[in-house]
C-alpha cells in the first residue's frame, strides 16, 4: 500500500514540477524584458539629455565665436606718423612764437584709439636736434619706452623711429620727447593721445584742452613823439619778454568758443604741459571728475565748482548743459586770464549755447 502511495505522490511531483517550471521562466523572463525596456528608455534619455548638451556647447561656441568676431571687428588698426619740425606758431594776432612742433602743430595732433586697437606711430625728425619719444601713462616694453640711448630710442635728424603697441587702457594719455630730450618739450613738443572704453559714451560732446605756456616777445609799441616833436621821431618801445598761455596754441581771446546745445553732456580732456598749477572753473556749471592721470578713476561720481589741474596732471572732467547762456571756462589766478595785463587773455575759454537756448 505504502509503496502504491510513494508511486502516487512521485507521478504528481512529476506532471507539477514541470508546470511550476514553466511558469517561474515566463515571469523571469517577463521581469528581464521590463529591465530591458527601462533600460532602453534610460539610455534614450541619456542620449537626448547628451544632444541637448551638444546643442548647448555648440550654440555656446557660435556665440563665442561672433562675439570673438565682434571683438575683432571692432578693434582696429590706427596708423599715424608724426613729424617733428622747426616752426612758429601765432599765439594771437601779431605774438609769434619758436617752436618745435609734431606735423607743423603745436600741441600736435590728437591721436584717437579705442581700448584694444593696435596703435602705430611713426616719428620722423625733420628738425636739427636728434629727439625721441614717449607717452605718459602707458606701460609699454622697454623696446618702446625704455631710456633712449644710442642705437635705441634716439631719433637723428632726418631719421624716422616706429613704434607699435596694442591700447589695452583706456585713458588720457600725453606724448612728447623722452626725459633726455624733455627741454623740448617746453618748446611745444607734446601732444594728446585718448583711448576710449569700448563701452558705450554716455558724453555727447569732446573737447581735448592742453594747457601751453610760453615765452617770447610782444609785437613793439610806439611810443607817443614828444610835445612839439614830429610823430616821426616818435621810436618804437623795445619787446619785453612776456609769458603767454595758452590753449590748444592759442591765447586768449583768440581760443575758439566751445558750443553746447541745452541738454549736452560734454567730456573735457585736459593735459597741463606748463610748471603752474591751472585752477579751472566753469561758471554755471559744475565738472564731473571721472578720472586723474590719464586712467585712474580716483574721484567717481565726485563733483566739483573748480578743479586745480597740477603740473603734468592729465584729467578728464564732465559737465551737464543745463543752463544758457555765455559762460567762461577759464583759470582763477590773474596772470594766467590775462596777456600783459588785460583781460581777457591766456587760458580763458567762452562756453556758448545758441541763441534760441536763451
Amino acid at each position: 500500500m505504502r509503496v502504491i502511495l510513494s508511486l502516487c505522490l512521485l507521478l504528481s511531483l512529476t506532471q507539477v514540477l514541470p508546470a511550476l517550471s514553466k511558469h517561474v521562466s515566463s515571469k523571469q523572463i517577463k521581469e528581464v524584458k521590463q529591465e530591458q525596456v527601462e533600460e532602453k528608455d534610460e539610455l534614450k534619455k541619456m542620449r537626448d539629455e547628451l544632444n541637448d548638451l551638444k546643442s548647448t556647447i555648440m550654440d555656446g561656441s557660435q556665440a563665442m565665436g561672433a562675439l570673438q568676431s565682434q571683438v575683432t571687428e571692432q578693434a582696429k588698426t590706427r596708423q599715424y606718423r608724426l613729424v617733428v619740425k622747426e616752426g612758429r606758431i601765432e599765439l594771437m594776432p601779431g605774438v609769434f612764437a619758436s617752436a618745435l612742433t609734431y606735423n607743423g602743430l603745436s600741441p600736435g595732433p590728437v591721436l584717437e584709439a579705442t581700448e584694444g586697437d593696435m596703435v602705430r606711430i611713426t616719428v620722423s625728425n625733420e628738425s636739427k636736434q636728434p629727439t625721441s619719444f614717449y607717452i605718459d601713462g602707458l606701460i609699454l616694453p622697454h623696446a618702446l619706452s625704455g631710456l633712449p640711448r644710442e642705437g635705441q630710442g634716439i631719433i637723428k635728424p632726418g631719421g624716422s623711429q616706429f613704434y607699435q603697441f596694442r591700447a589695452d587702457v583706456p585713458g588720457l594719455f600725453t606724448y612728447h620727447p623722452q626725459v633726455n630730450h624733455l627741454g623740448q618739450k617746453s618748446q611745444g613738443l607734446y601732444g594728446m593721445l585718448v583711448v576710449d572704453s569700448q563701452a558705450p559714451k554716455v558724453f555727447s560732446k569732446e573737447q581735448a584742452i592742453v594747457i601751453g605756456q610760453w615765452m617770447t616777445a610782444a609785437p613793439p609799441t610806439k611810443v607817443a613823439p614828444a610835445p612839439g616833436k614830429p610823430a616821426a621821431s616818435a621810436a618804437p618801445a623795445p619787446s619785453v619778454p612776456t609769458t603767454y598761455f595758452t590753449v590748444n596754441g592759442k591765447c586768449a581771446p583768440s581760443i575758439p568758443a566751445i558750443a553746447v546745445t541745452k541738454g549736452d553732456r560734454v567730456r573735457l580732456y585736459v593735459a597741463n604741459t606748463t610748471s603752474q598749477m591751472v585752477p579751472l572753473q566753469l561758471t554755471g556749471h559744475r565738472f564731473e571728475v571721472i578720472s586723474v592721470s590719464g586712467s585712474d578713476a580716483m574721484e567717481p561720481h565726485v563733483f566739483r565748482d573748480s578743479y586745480c589741474v597740477q603740473p603734468a596732471d592729465r584729467v578728464v572732467l564732465e559737465f551737464l548743459a543745463d543752463n544758457p547762456g555765455v559762460w567762461s571756462l577759464a583759470s582763477q589766478l590773474p596772470h594766467q586770464v590775462t596777456n600783459r595785463g588785460k583781460f581777457p587773455g591766456g587760458i580763458a575759454i567762452p562756453v556758448v549755447y545758441p541763441n534760441n537756448d536763451l
